[in-house]
């Protein structure tokens, strides 16, 4: 019985709102058009300007969202040309200054690039792609422009294996560019380089320039080796322990040089280079002490005499 009641109660709504909609047709179509208009547009500004401003945030922002797109697309293809502009112009610098350095040395080279490297702090192996089939031979040097690099251990047609100066087993005969120490470069522990076999009252200097010397039969005169970061001086050894930082960065070596022939020159001089502004610092020589002086002290005795010695006459008596 509920259920009818409502039934018949809620068709009588839906006639009574028909009933109006038609008296509202028939009221309106009496107006003027220009009035009908104005109350229509009226009409919906009323009911749909709560949505007119989500519905415009929301266009604009998916607007904002492709154009974000479409910009980003346009930066990464930028950070791309820039990236490779960017390596074209340190390439450009690089082979020239190997170009420079190529006209400059009195060698035959080959120029080379590294196609392989052991992942350490210094690399004591690198691969180049230059072999046999290049004229390379074992022995040969490496050196790059920023200093020496290795020799050449190994040969293949098309490839070679370099042992580098930073190999443990790696010994370079070296000299201090200013004051004309000798000494053997090597690394320490596979950590950092060191200038070995310096004697304990040498001249070095932090910020002296070592070079490779030409005594070691091997390595030119010339080669950077790296500078002098620190000297320290053990009273119990006869030598001086000279920390070297290395001039080449051997993580970064792309390009670089292999002398195939040529003359190595002479041998580095060994007289002290004069460096305006630093005056020569003159040997030290220990100062030799007067002897002391021999003193000989005699304790001063009495000698008693014995009493019949006292006892005798006296000459005249």
């Amino acid at each position: 019985m509920i259920r009818l009641g409502s039934v018949k109660l809620l068709r009588r709504h839906d006639v009574a709102l028909l009933a109006a909609l038609l008296l509202a047709s028939l009221v309106l179509s009496a107006f003027p058009s220009e009035w009908r208009q104005g109350l229509g547009d009226g009409v919906v500004r009323i009911c749909f300007a709560p949505l007119e401003l989500p519905a415009f945030q929301l266009r604009s922002l998916r607007s904002s969202w492709r154009e974000n797109e479409s910009l980003r697309d346009q930066l990464a293809a930028a950070r791309l040309t820039a990236i490779r502009l960017t390596e074209a112009r340190l390439e450009n610098d690089r082979l020239r200054s190997l170009l420079s350095l190529r006209e400059r040395g009195a060698w035959t080279v080959v120029t080379a690039q590294v196609s392989g490297r052991e992942p350490a702090l210094l690399t004591p192996d690198l691969r180049i792609d230059r072999g046999s089939d290049d004229g390379l031979r074992p022995g040969m040097i490496v050196f790059a422009p920023d200093g020496v690099v290795g020799a050449v251990t190994a040969v293949q047609g098309g490839s070679a294996t370099v042992r580098t100066v930073f190999d443990p087993q790696s010994r370079v005969s070296a000299i201090d560019l200013r004051s004309r120490v000798l000494g053997v470069f090597r690394t320490a522990g596979g950590t950092h380089c060191i200038l070995d076999r310096v004697p304990l009252r040498s001249d070095v200097r932090v910020g002296d320039t070592i070079v490779s010397s030409g005594y070691g039969q091997l390595f030119p005169f010339g080669l950077p080796l790296g500078t002098v970061s620190g000297v320290t001086t053990r009273k119990s050894s006869l030598t001086c322990l000279i920390d070297v930082s290395p001039a080449l960065d051997i993580n970064r070596l792309t390009h670089l040089f292999v002398i195939t022939g040529g003359d190595h020159g002479r041998p580095a001089s060994l007289e002290p280079a004069a460096v305006p502004g630093v005056p020569p610092v003159p040997p030290r020589r220990r100062r030799a002490e007067p002897p002391a002086a021999l003193r000989i002290s005699v304790p001063a005795t009495r000698v008693e005499l014995p009493e019949t010695l006292q006892m005798l006459p006296e000459r005249g008596e």
